[in-house]
């Protein structure tokens, strides 16, 4: 009986960290992409060369965003990017969450 006691008590552990990591993984893709875009908005100077390196960023880390997804207004060496997007997850089948992210920056 003790055995058993120890094995759900694991088992329970092991579902509390799988559902924490599922649950935390977009918002560090958030947090990530976020990071990256800030600086390209600081270091490129071309509109046209800060898309396509929002959208390699974005596919790198994999956030789900199109070119149509993305805003770039400014001139040069002074760009705003803004984006959005949202995310899914789905724990078991029985727990659906989505998550819906905004990135504004250089404004």
């Amino acid at each position: 009986m003790k055995i058993f006691k120890v094995l759900l008590c694991i088992a329970i552990f092991g579902l509390i960290v799988y559902s924490g990591i599922q649950l935390g993984r977009p918002y560090y893709r958030y947090y990530a992409f976020k990071t990256k875009v800030e600086d390209i908005s600081r270091f490129e100077e071309n509109a046209d060369k800060i898309l396509t390196t929002v959208m390699e960023q974005a596919q790198e880390i994999g956030i789900p965003i199109t070119e149509a997804d993305v805003a770039i207004s400014g001139s040069k060496g002074r760009y705003a990017i803004e984006t959005s997007w949202s995310e899914t997850v789905n724990l078991f089948d029985i727990y659906e969450h989505t998550y819906n992210f905004q990135i504004e920056v250089g404004k």
